[in-house]
């Protein structure tokens, strides 16, 4: 499945953003409102249905999104202990790599 969506993204790339198009943000919002109405009329080969109508259908079975917000990440303090300083796993060595000059 991996693949597939690599593929996807690698043509609509290839179609739409290369050479990259220079514009307007009003122009390029425009341009993406035409792409989104191309690619959903779009049929993949050996799909029946469009690609609009699949994204309709999916959009269904989709969980909503909790209303009051949820927890993204914990923020964290670490802390460095120095009880390990005088341990052997603690320290580094190193040397000048054989041949070089200095």
């Amino acid at each position: 499945m991996e693949a597939l969506v690599q593929h996807e993204v690698g043509r609509f790339r290839r179609k739409y953003l290369v050479p990259p198009p220079q514009a307007e943000l009003a122009e390029l919002d425009e341009r993406r409102a035409a792409i989104d109405l191309a690619e959903d009329a779009r049929h993949v080969h050996g799909r029946p249905m469009s690609l609009g109508f699949d994204f309709e259908y999916e959009r269904g079975l989709l969980w909503r999104l909790p209303g009051d917000g949820c927890e993204t990440g914990t923020d964290l303090t670490p802390v460095v202990s120095t009880s390990t300083a005088g341990s052997r796993s603690a320290r580094a060595t190193t040397r000048p790599a054989r041949g070089s000059s200095g």
